[in-house]
C-alpha cells in the first residue's frame, strides 16, 4: 500500500509505550487489503507478534449531478403582447438544461408569483438531457380587467427543490370594444332627386351610387316602379359590396317613373331605409 519497507521506532523503556506510524495509500480497486508488519532489534532479528493494517476499499462513487436551466426563448406570447379580457392562450418558454441532470418524471415548472391567470400551479417538463432545450406550455386565461399582467414561474426537481432563475408571463388586456351597433342608413347620390316626378335620364342601365358607411359590411337596394311600394319592386339586390351598382339590362323600361332608396347591414343588424330619389326615363 504504497509503505516503505521498514520505519523507525520511538525510544520507548521497559514497560513503556509508543505510537508507530506509517504513511500509506490505498489501492486503486475495489477490495479488502492487509498488510502485516513486525518489529526487528539493531541485530537485525525479528521479534514479537506480527500486527497489521487491514482495510477495504470500495468502489468510487461519482459525485451528485447538478440542476441548471437557462431561458432561450419565447415560443409564444412575447413580453407585453395584447390580450383581450378573458381571451384563452398557451404561454410555451423554451429552455436549456444547464445542469448535470436530466429532466424528466417529477419534475415540473411551478407558478411562484404574481398573477396566476387561470394556469394550474404546476406544470410537468419534457425529459430533456444535460445541454439540451425544451418547450414547456401552460394554458391560461386572461384577467376580465384591462391593464397589465405577469405571472412568474420556476423550475422544481424531482426533490422538490426550486433551482434555476424565474421566468415569466407578461400580457396587457385592452378595454373591451364597445358593443357594435346597426349602421346608419347610406345616403342615395344620383341619379334622382328627392321630389316627384324625378330627374329624367336618358338610360335604361343607369349607374346608382350612395354613401358610404362606415361599419357597413354590405349594401340592399330597392327600386320600384309608380304607384311604387313593396308592392311594385323590380330590382332588390340583397347584398352589395361598394357603394355603386349599375342596373342591368331588362329591368328599366322607358315611359316609367322609378324611386330607389338603400339599407346598410353589419352583424348587429339592418340599417333603418335611408331616403329616397326619383327619377324617369322618357
Amino acid at each position: 500500500m504504497g509503505a516503505p519497507s521498514t520505519v523507525s521506532v520511538p525510544s520507548v523503556s521497559q514497560n513503556g509505550t509508543g505510537d508507530i506510524s506509517v504513511s500509506m495509500v490505498a489501492p486503486s480497486a475495489a477490495g479488502t487489503y492487509q498488510g502485516n508488519w513486525q518489529m526487528r532489534n539493531s541485530k537485525g532479528q525479528m521479534f514479537g507478534p506480527q500486527i497489521w493494517v487491514k482495510i477495504n476499499v470500495v468502489s468510487a462513487q461519482p459525485p451528485p449531478c447538478t440542476d441548471g436551466v437557462q431561458f432561450v426563448s419565447d415560443v409564444t406570447v412575447p413580453d407585453n403582447s395584447q390580450m383581450q379580457p378573458n381571451q384563452s392562450f398557451t404561454k410555451t418558454w423554451r429552455l436549456k438544461n444547464t445542469g448535470t441532470c436530466s429532466w424528466g418524471s417529477g419534475y415540473s415548472l411551478v407558478f411562484v408569483g404574481g398573477t396566476q391567470m387561470g394556469a394550474p400551479s404546476a406544470v410537468s417538463v419534457p425529459s430533456v438531457s444535460q445541454n439540451g432545450t425544451g418547450d414547456i406550455s401552460v394554458s391560461m386565461v386572461a384577467p376580465s380587467t384591462a391593464g397589465t399582467y405577469q405571472g412568474n414561474w420556476q423550475m422544481r426537481n424531482s426533490k422538490g427543490q426550486m433551482f434555476g432563475p424565474q421566468i415569466w408571463v407578461k400580457i396587457n388586456v385592452v378595454s373591451a370594444p364597445p358593443p357594435l351597433s346597426r349602421p346608419s342608413p347610406p345616403t342615395p347620390i344620383s341619379p334622382g332627386s328627392a321630389n316627384e316626378p324625378g330627374t329624367v335620364i336618358n338610360t335604361l342601365t343607369p349607374t346608382l351610387q350612395w354613401s358610404a358607411i362606415s361599419n357597413a359590411e354590405y349594401y340592399a337596394l330597392a327600386i320600384s316602379v309608380y304607384p311604387y311600394g313593396t308592392g311594385n319592386i323590380v330590382y332588390n339586390p340583397q347584398k352589395i359590396y361598394g357603394t355603386s351598382i349599375m342596373v342591368p339590362s331588362g329591368i328599366l323600361v322607358k315611359g316609367k317613373k322609378y324611386r330607389w332608396n338603400m339599407q346598410a347591414y353589419n352583424s348587429a343588424g339592418w340599417s333603418s331605409v335611408s331616403g329616397t330619389l326619383y327619377f324617369q326615363i322618357p
